[in-house]
């Protein structure tokens, strides 16, 4: 009677510790750690915007964006809440002669500038990440939104034609083409959404849309008011500028969008062993 007892609770013991093995290892904290990198689009907005307004809803803006590219670390904290740290590049551009208005085109400024933004993002899911490749496609899915903070750097260029003492290139902070100087680090709020597809066990496909605040109304070198006191200064504002005019709009600060495709590798991940992979231990 004793050995039967004994042998009813080790039998009792050893499932509950196999299932619980076997749940954990096919949980979300088996795969906490992942990497991703990707490309995409981007778009400025700030003092020269070739949608200005004026446009609308315009398919111009999906013509005038340029590439960025980027890479990442994620933490799974808990089962929907993930830290990411973000490493993105992107040449961040805008031309006057992009716009409709008549103003703007007069006014002829234009930049590119080669940026790169550093961020921490506390990622939601809302549509909760999958652990493992279903075979129904679209229990793969899950998605999330996200919110972070980071630095971006920028120093703008010129980006057209050869004017006077100025060629393309040319760093415009230096020229000081206005009244006033900055830095070339800004601080940067993205906020976004993103979808995710797993391809396999380990690899997916994800898609991200999110849009990139700043702190500075610097990023194409427009904020304020003209100045004519150097040489470069006055070969870019042109005959029609006035000392001390208006030269750019400083009621808010600039941003930028961007659209980014990624592939994402996640390290560990479920162990799908069977339960009659395991077996009651002898006591007796």
């Amino acid at each position: 009677m004793k050995k039967t007892i004994v042998l009813l609770l080790a039998a009792i013991f050893s499932i509950s510790t196999v299932n619980a093995q076997y749940r954990k290892s096919n949980s979300w904290t088996s795969s906490r750690h992942s990497i991703y990198f990707g490309g995409g689009l981007n778009w400025f907005n700030g003092d020269i915007d070739p949608t200005d307004g004026t446009d609308g809803p315009s398919f111009k803006l999906l013509k005038k964006g340029s590439f960025s590219f980027d890479a990442g670390y994620k933490y799974k904290m808990t089962e929907r809440f993930s830290l990411r740290l973000t490493a993105l590049y992107s040449k961040i551009t805008a031309n006057d002669g992009d716009s409709k208005d008549a103003s703007r085109k007069r006014r002829g400024v234009n930049f590119y500038s080669n940026s790169f933004e550093f961020a921490a993002n506390i990622d939601f899911y809302f549509i909760k990440e999958k652990e493992k490749r279903r075979y129904n496609f679209w229990d793969r899915w899950s998605s999330y939104i996200f919110a972070g903070a980071g630095l971006l750097t920028y120093n703008p260029k010129w980006n057209g034609s050869n004017i006077g003492d100025v060629k393309k290139g040319d760093k415009l902070r230096d020229l000081k083409t206005e009244t006033v100087g900055y830095h070339k680090v800004t601080l940067s709020v993205p906020v976004g959404l993103g979808l995710k597809v797993l391809l396999t066990q380990k690899v997916s496909l994800g898609a991200e849309l999110a849009l990139r605040y700043t702190t500075s109304d610097h990023i194409d070198d427009l904020h304020g008011f003209y100045n004519l006191e150097t040489q470069g200064a006055k070969d870019l504002n042109f005959a029609q500028a006035a000392q001390g005019a208006k030269r750019g709009g400083n009621k808010t600060n600039d941003w930028y969008s961007t659209l980014l495709f990624n592939i994402g590798y996640k390290f560990g991940g479920p162990k799908f062993k069977s339960i009659r992979y395991y077996h009651i231990p002898k006591y007796y």
